[in-house]
């Protein structure tokens, strides 16, 4: 992780919560172990099962798998205004349907993968041979069968009857820079590139006074902007975002040379 696991999904609001990282730690046993590590940032996958954990007590009240296939407001007879709404669903998996009323509904699905048009025809199907960063994980292993990559270098004779393998990842973020290291790490024999739009990998901001923007109280004020405000307010804050751990830079920067290619800056 790069963030503190203080800010968690309770203790900022209440460090006394049951759904504290550290509770969590109590309860899996393991409180004694990571103080011993004396480090803010856990391992991803022991964060992903905190956040499970937080997450199992709640499965009476959640739904997953469920597409929404329409939402009706209600009106009140008297009054005439909306004061409720029909929120209609399918199960994804197996196709039954539901609905349930509420005088509130939160709109919250975030983001989609955002995949360029051009490459649109290579995210499925026979010649599927993009991935969005989003499924790399899941999915470099079946991509690596259908592309026949191997992990272990290749013979003299082989790499002069096969030319080696060309491996693109296009973004100047964090998962671009992971994603680089592991595919040089993955497959040695591969010719890794890094398109990134900017003229160079720039580092993330995390500096004390820079995360401010992220405490409760800015929330309000914030949302309370002009949308012209916001965004260049965004426009200031996204190396807090959009950028890459010092650390991680330096493992790139191991991975080859450095040159100035079409489009910005191409690592290989």
């Amino acid at each position: 992780m790069q963030i503190s696991f203080l800010k968690d999904l309770a203790t900022p609001r209440d460090p006394t919560s049951p759904f504290s990282f550290l509770n969590y730690l109590f309860s899996k046993g393991r409180l004694q172990k990571f103080i011993n590590l004396g480090t803010f940032l856990p391992a991803r996958r022991e964060y992903e099962d905190y956040m499970r954990w937080c997450a199992s007590h709640f499965s009476r009240a959640v739904r997953y798998g469920t597409e929404i296939t329409r939402v009706d407001a209600i009106h009140n007879d008297v009054t005439g205004k909306v004061d409720r709404f029909t929120v209609h669903w399918v199960d994804v998996a197996t196709g039954a349907t539901g609905s349930a009323t509420a005088r509130n509904v939160v709109v919250a699905t975030g983001g989609s993968p955002a995949v360029p048009t051009l490459f649109a025809p290579f995210v499925t199907g026979p010649d599927a041979r993009f991935l969005h960063s989003s499924q790399y994980a899941t999915s470099i292993g079946r991509l690596s069968e259908t592309l026949s990559l191997s992990p272990s270098p290749l013979s003299s004779s082989t790499a002069a009857a096969t030319a080696a393998p060309h491996l693109v990842v296009i973004g100047g973020g964090q998962s671009a820079a992971e994603i680089y290291v592991d595919l040089s790490t993955r497959f040695p024999h591969s010719r890794v590139t890094l398109l990134v739009k900017d003229t160079s990998l720039r580092p993330s901001d995390d500096s004390p006074f820079v995360n401010e923007i992220f405490d409760p109280d800015r929330v309000t004020p914030t949302y309370q902007l002009s949308g012209a405000a916001r965004a260049a307010k965004r426009e200031k804050d996204k190396g807090t975002n959009y950028g890459v751990v010092r650390r991680w830079m330096s493992r790139v920067r191991r991975g080859g040379g450095v040159g100035l290619g079409m489009g910005g800056l191409w690592l290989v």
